[in-house]
């Protein structure tokens, strides 16, 4: 039996140092036009990395929302014609299960029926989700303590810069570019993914000094290491 798809999805990319850039460019033409980029470094043995096709450890991370049509575009393409965006790596593509509705517009140039709540939501999520919150730099110490407030139980900061074309310059005002940081949150229940997104949007979205945009993606499996 097919697994329903939701019409928003989170396209991920790893490719070498220099290459994201490239990347964007290519995505940019399938109408994929907001990334978060991050600075990585591989750890991988040198047999590793060539079976994968990086050249070097240094890595360009692209994390980008996306409407599902066009990332299958985008995918069906580098099947049939290879990428030409002159860059090696990897691509994957997550399930979003709940977007800040203003992004969720955006993205799919509808509107979507719960914005006043400020959060577009799958109600048949998995239990467990990955709530992705970016925030302008600074406020993640704010944003954190009104999710713990709500049931998280803690979170990670990742530093990262917005490339987006000029087709979503709108997403999201002024702030919305340049250096944002990201807080990766764990929710162990569907209630608790609730709680956490609409306190986080309640309190620092919309045109908050914070400017949070939040996405959750499913867990499919969890392990504690101790």
């Amino acid at each position: 039996m097919s697994r329903k798809q939701t019409p928003l999805c989170l396209l991920c990319t790893i490719v070498e140092r220099g290459g994201g850039q490239r990347a964007f460019r290519t995505y940019e033409k399938h109408g994929i036009a907001l990334h978060y980029r991050i600075s990585g470094e591989g750890t991988a043995s040198s047999d590793l990395l060539d079976l994968l096709g990086f050249g070097t450890s240094e890595r360009d991370i692209l994390i980008s929302p996306a409407r599902r049509s066009a990332v299958d575009a985008l995918v069906e393409e580098i099947h049939r014609d290879g990428s030409h965006m002159r860059a090696k790596g990897i691509l994957f593509v997550l399930p979003l299960t709940a977007a800040s509705a203003k992004i969720a517009g955006a993205l799919l140039g509808a509107h979507i029926s719960n914005a006043e709540e400020g959060t577009a939501m799958e109600q048949n999520a998995k239990k467990q989700s990955m709530i992705l919150v970016a925030v302008n730099q600074g406020y993640t110490e704010a944003v954190m303590a009104t999710a713990k407030a709500a049931g998280a139980r803690g979170g990670t900061v990742i530093r990262s810069h917005i490339l987006r074309s000029e087709e979503h310059d709108s997403f999201g005002g002024p702030t919305f570019a340049g250096e944002r940081e990201l807080l990766v949150i764990v929710a162990s229940s569907q209630g608790e993914r609730n709680a956490i997104m609409e306190s986080i949007d309640k309190a620092h979205g919309g045109e908050s000094a914070a400017h949070a945009i939040l996405y959750s993606m499913p867990i499919e499996q969890m392990v504690h290491i101790s």
